[in-house]
């Protein structure tokens, strides 16, 4: 719009060309993909504010430190823009720094090492060894045992010995067994004890298997590979010191009584004899040994045919002093004569102190009321000592009657 004297006044409008943008380069953006990085250049117009403009990078990568199996890694990313294609006709660059994670071990095979025999004293083994592929590292290292496979022992034979020879245990075992140890345990509820830890053979003697009439349980197990192995299976037996009395007959649990408490003894290192006739001396021992075997020591001696040399002598006057027996004449007691059943009831009945019976009637048909031990047999015919009508009293008593009727005048008297 002008104006001027000699004109009129006019009005024209006028376009001007756009001056174009003019951009100015301010920074990279990096963004994290699953393949690494990409990037783009960002650019603003310096003569209009709000005029940006952004480029892509071309994105290159240097891996400057390798990542190992435990060790990280590093790369280098560089974003370039060319001069070309640059909005500022300007080339521009930038580099971004990422940790590239430890890759992992990668697990081999297992390696068999350190491989030991299993021996007598040693269970061998050897470690299994995984390392690393890669790296040859050592990623884990496990021992592992041999595993046994032997035999447990079988117990051939459970035997009674003598009567102070107690049990034999004999057995088979493997070969590769260094020694053995055998277990016992008296009664099914007894506690398990070691009895020989170094048995080098197969065959063992329990010399303190001692208890007549208990059953004794005994296992065997053998030493290999630095341990015992499994015990054999059980066995038992009833100890039993002789072989001419099976645990089967009815005295034998009385003989066994007799024989825990050293009232009787065998006739040999391995016989009873229970059938053979009881001597007068040797009843009188008996009764002796029950009553605890007092103190003989000052007591008379009247019979010229008892020494204080023989076996039974103690016996024999420590009765003659109490009462329970008496000689076959003032002078001889005659030791070795069998002793008929009424002269044990008899001295049973002296023993007690002559108890009189309740009984009123006489239930032996061969038994007088005028005999002398006839207040005896009564006596222990109500006690259950004997049980029979016919008493048989001049029949010989053997040496299981004998024990039997101890046994049952223990039980009513408690002696032991």
């Amino acid at each position: 719009t002008f104006t001027n004297a000699m004109f009129t006044e006019q009005v024209r409008t006028v376009v001007l060309p756009a001056t174009g943008h003019e951009f100015e380069f301010v920074d990279f953006t990096w963004t994290k993909t699953a393949e690494g990085y990409t990037a783009v250049a960002n650019y603003r117009c310096i003569k209009e504010e709000g005029h940006n403009v952004s480029i892509e990078a071309a994105v290159s990568n240097e891996v400057t430190v390798a990542a190992g199996c435990e060790t990280a890694g590093n790369i280098v990313y560089t974003a370039t823009v060319a001069a070309d294609v640059s909005p500022d006709e300007a080339a521009h660059s930038d580099t971004l720094s990422d940790t590239i994670p430890a890759k992992g071990h990668t697990p081999g095979e297992p390696v068999i090492e350190n491989e030991t025999e299993t021996t007598v004293d040693v269970l061998g083994g050897h470690d299994e060894v995984v390392y690393c592929t890669v790296c040859h590292a050592e990623l884990s290292r496990t021992h592992v045992d041999d595993v046994v496979t032997i035999d447990a022992p079988v117990i051939e034979s459970l035997t009674n010995g003598e009567v102070k020879g107690g049990i034999t245990v004999t057995w088979t075992g493997d070969s590769k067994y260094g020694k053995f140890q055998i277990e016992r345990r008296e009664g099914a509820n007894g506690e398990w004890t070691v009895i020989s830890s170094d048995a080098s053979a197969t065959g063992y003697v329990d010399k303190k298997a001692e208890t007549g009439g208990a059953t004794y349980f005994y296992r065997v197990s053998g030493w290999y590979a630095g341990t015992w192995q499994t015990a054999s299976e059980e066995g038992s037996l009833i100890r039993n010191p002789f072989t001419d009395v099976r645990t089967s007959v009815s005295y034998f649990k009385a003989l066994m009584w007799a024989y825990n408490n050293g009232i009787v003894a065998g006739t040999s290192s391995t016989t009873f004899a229970p059938n053979d006739n009881c001597t007068r001396g040797q009843f009188a021992l008996m009764l002796w040994r029950m009553n605890g075997k007092p103190d003989t020591t000052g007591l008379k001696n009247p019979f010229k045919d008892v020494s204080s040399k023989n076996g039974y002598y103690k016996g024999i006057i420590w009765c003659y002093d109490q009462g329970i027996t008496a000689g076959t004449s003032a002078t001889t007691y005659s030791p070795n004569e069998n002793i008929p059943r009424w002269q044990m009831i008899l001295m049973f009945w002296r023993m007690q102190g002559k108890p009189a019976s309740t009984l009123t009637e006489n239930p032996f048909t061969d038994v007088k009321t005028t005999a002398s031990y006839y207040k005896a047999a009564l006596w222990a015919y109500e006690k259950g000592i004997t049980g029979v009508e016919t008493f048989m009293p001049k029949d010989l008593c053997t040496r299981w009657q004998l024990v039997l009727f101890l046994y049952r005048l223990n039980e009513l008297f408690h002696y032991i």
